[in-house]
């Protein structure tokens, strides 16, 4: 390796500047920024990163909520929005999302426009412990079904793609919720939306119930359905909080305040109904990477070659879209790397915004930086058991505690390559958060002074289990994903410290988990660093802009841009 990637160079480049840096990419890549070295871990954790990866109007979020909470660093403050948040009174609840700082939203039922709601003969108002809101509508019977949601566009993040998803469920009781299709829509502004069908179908083990409701009203439903307009006949699917839901639309949040209006409708059938809870409509990313209004190239490194998208400099319906396709890299005459991103034509239409890419900006410099780290590691994974126990211990902060923990457990021991490593820890670090938050509910229930705090602790062992998944390996996550549980296990300890619990077993149980994590993290390091999975997204970088004619910049004609890379 050139002398550029000595850990001695990074040092070199002051922490603001690499914060400053890492601020333009997201919370996922400065994550994994922080494998590349000891500065780059430092400059990770910085306010100036967490601060502008968090929505604009977060203190006004912040001081919305419920309940009230202290935060030590931004960062922080951000890992804790990542969970559900009641504002509003208790009436909306709010999060982002983890890898882009997006926010997402779910409006009460509360907080919708259900017709006759107020009436107590056809909806009433209950509490269910496994809704997050103090009250959901319940229908107990009505002909005219009518549910309508509203949020301003200004409440979301600008130039986002969301879907709008009403959570409900179906009681065993219901009736007259499947006779007929609803019609769904989403509307934005003045535009008129799309309309489809959606159907509130009973689950399977009433699909006996539906058959005698077909049998006896066959004819008059056929009938009714032929003054529905045509749709898809969408239908509720499972939710991981167990409640279901039906997608009602998408829409595009962009940078005007415009109101969206979601609605499911069932007016034309006149038949009664009932037995349907409504907790809410949420307002969820369609699209967990959401590009910008600026030009970026996203590209994604598997092998030897690379492929690659350009995406246009904004997001509305007449966007133009360019084809994916691979790229390899090509020598150059002067030692160096390149790979041809695309042309374009430097027409009057075109924004400056395409001309400053080509300027060695900061972002220009970490991602050359980490482009060319990973493209310098080996990709072969398979490896003897004790060299690649050894391995991946070199990534842990206790090397010995690593090792001992990976060749007590059959699993770890007997994997052969990263992968199975990884994949074989991450169950057992699944396995002990688990049984640590199983230890902390029973020690609850022991010493009866502490127990607030003690279940808190067992709460966020539970939520640290969701982080320590093996899907993350595969979409490339699971080292944001695995970093977010050790975060959990801080919380433990610091709602410990502040209720000045101090009980030995407890601190030793904490401890073990982590030993367990250790490994589990190193083994997902390790997996990242040699490209486990298929897929490695990266922030773009710096470009040179040659000339297919003798055009200047800035006059019209067809120019080619060019990536190049040190090896």
């Amino acid at each position: 390796m050139e002398g550029l990637m000595e850990d001695d160079e990074f040092k070199i480049l002051p922490e603001g500047c690499v914060s400053t840096i890492l601020s333009f990419t997201s919370p996922q890549d400065a994550c994994k920024s922080s494998l590349v070295s000891t500065i780059f871990q430092s400059a990770a954790d910085s306010d100036i990163v967490w601060e502008r990866f968090l929505p604009v109007d977060y203190e006004d979020i912040v001081s919305k909520s419920n309940v009230r909470f202290k935060f030590s660093s931004k960062k922080e403050l951000f890992l804790h929005l990542c969970n559900s948040l009641l504002i509003d009174g208790g009436r909306m609840s709010f999060r982002i999302e983890r890898s882009s700082g997006k926010k997402s939203f779910i409006l009460s039922a509360g907080d919708l426009q259900i017709t006759w709601s107020n009436d107590p003969l056809y909806w009433h108002w209950a509490s269910l412990p496994e809704s997050r809101f103090s009250e959901v509508a319940v229908l107990r019977t009505v002909s005219w079904l009518e549910i309508v949601g509203k949020i301003k566009t200004q409440m979301l993040s600008p130039n986002t793609k969301y879907g709008a998803y009403l959570i409900l469920k179906i009681s065993e009781r219901s009736y007259g919720l499947d006779s007929m299709p609803s019609e769904i829509s989403v509307e934005v502004g003045n535009s008129q939306g799309s309309t489809t069908t959606a159907y509130l179908r009973l689950a399977r083990e009433h699909a006996r119930k539906q058959q005698m409701e077909r049998l006896f009203y066959g004819n008059r439903m056929e009938m009714l359905k032929s003054r529905v307009v045509e749709g898809d006949g969408r239908a509720p699917s499972e939710r991981d909080d167990g409640w279901l839901e039906i997608e009602l639309g998408e829409f595009f949040s962009g940078e005007n305040d415009e109101e969206v209006k979601m609605s499911l409708v069932e007016v034309k059938g006149h038949h009664l109904k009932g037995g349907l809870i409504i907790e809410g409509i949420e307002k969820l990313l369609s699209y967990e990477q959401i590009h910008g209004k600026f030009n970026t190239e996203i590209l994604w490194i598997r092998h030897s070659t690379i492929a690659l998208r350009l995406a246009t400099s904004n997001h509305k319906a007449k966007s133009r879209t360019h084809e994916q396709e691979e790229i390899v890299l090509q020598e150059r005459e002067d030692g160096w790397i390149e790979i041809g991103i695309g042309s374009f034509c430097n027409g009057e239409h075109l924004k400056g915004g395409l001309i400053t890419m080509g300027s060695k900006n900061l972002p220009s410099i970490f991602a050359t930086i980490v482009f060319f780290l990973l493209l310098n590691l080996p990709s072969q994974t398979q490896a003897t058991v004790g060299a690649l126990v050894s391995k991946v211990c070199m990534q842990s902060d206790s090397y010995k505690s690593c090792v001992q923990m990976l060749i007590s457990h059959p699993q770890t021991s007997a994997a052969h390559t990263v992968k199975q490593m990884a994949q074989n820890a991450l169950v057992l670090a699944k396995k002990d958060a688990i049984a640590t938050s199983n230890f902390f509910t029973g020690l609850a229930s022991t010493i009866p002074e502490s127990k607030p705090a003690l279940l808190q602790c067992a709460a966020y062992f539970k939520e640290a289990v969701m982080f320590l998944n093996l899907k993350g390996l595969e979409e490339g996550s699971a080292s944001l994903d695995v970093h977010y549980a050790l975060d959990q296990a801080g919380s433990c300890e610091t709602a410990l410290s502040s209720a000045r619990v101090h009980v030995a077993s407890a601190t030793d149980r904490i401890q073990k988990w982590k030993n367990v994590f250790s490994a589990a993290y190193a083994a997902v390091v390790t997996c990242f660093v040699f490209r486990c999975h298929c897929l490695v997204c990266l922030p773009a970088f710096s470009l040179t802009i040659r000339g297919n004619t003798p055009n200047r910049i800035g006059e019209q004609g067809k120019t080619a841009s060019k990536v190049p890379l040190k090896l």
